[in-house]
This record gives structure tokens, C-alpha cells and sequence, in this order.
């Protein structure tokens, strides 16, 4: 796995742990986010989440990072590398999602160091906002 992205005045980038399934639940709480992952009700599908997050660095080197507050290290979101399929073609992209009550300005900040890590391929910009 690469370094993570270095940090801001605001955010820092750490890796995702099984512990943190409960707050993941936070980050697809509100109706727009709902809209694109219906299924994480509940604590055993953000564990299963994770998991696969931790098989695509284990596999690809890369993947999601949990976003956190500097200054208190409160969970609030996570960004990174993910593969989507499109069209039957695993396509490699930016992704976020971050605590609506956060408001969605943040994650696009963060892009271009995360896809930094991509080596050279071409990447997508997604967003459930």
C-alpha cells in the first residue's frame, strides 16, 4: 500500500478498521447517500464493506481511507481509490463519502493527492452528492 496522503490543517487520511463499522453506518445515514448503498443498514453490512475494502489493498494497493477530524480524530468520512464497474469493466475512480452534517465541500479538496496514488491510470471523479 502507498503512504497515505498527508495531512491538512483539518483532515487526516488513516487506514480503515473492522471497529469502525458502526460510524461507517454514519456516513450513509442521510437519504442522498441511502440512495446509492440501500444496503448498509446495519453494523454486519458495513463489516462486510470493510472487508472488501481490505481485499482491494491486499489485491490492488490501494482503496478507501478513513477521513478524520485533526483535531479531536472523530471518524467523519473516508475517500480514496475504488474499482466500479461500468459497463462490465472494472474502472478505477476517486470516491468519498462524508457525514452530511459536514456538508460536501471537503472530499473534492482531497482528490488530486489521493489520485496521486493511482500510478498513471485514468481515473474517475464520483460522487453521491
Amino acid at each position: 500500500m502507498d503512504a497515505l496522503p498527508p495531512p491538512t490543517s483539518r483532515l487526516r487520511f488513516r487506514l480503515l478498521v473492522p471497529e469502525d463499522a458502526r460510524e461507517t453506518l454514519r456516513f450513509f445515514a442521510d437519504p442522498d447517500a441511502r440512495r446509492f448503498y440501500p444496503a448498509l443498514t446495519d453494523e454486519a453490512a458495513a463489516l462486510d464493506r470493510l472487508q472488501r475494502n481490505g481485499e482491494l489493498y491486499a489485491e490492488h494497493g490501494f482503496g478507501l481511507w478513513g477521513l478524520e477530524l485533526a483535531e479531536s480524530g472523530e471518524l467523519v468520512g473516508d475517500c480514496g481509490l475504488t474499482l466500479q464497474e461500468v459497463d462490465g469493466i472494472a474502472e478505477l475512480e476517486v470516491g468519498w463519502h462524508v457525514r452530511a452534517d459536514l456538508g460536501a465541500v471537503w472530499p473534492p479538496k482531497r482528490a488530486v493527492p489521493v489520485s496521486s496514488t493511482a500510478s498513471g491510470r485514468p481515473i474517475g471523479i464520483a460522487s453521491s452528492r
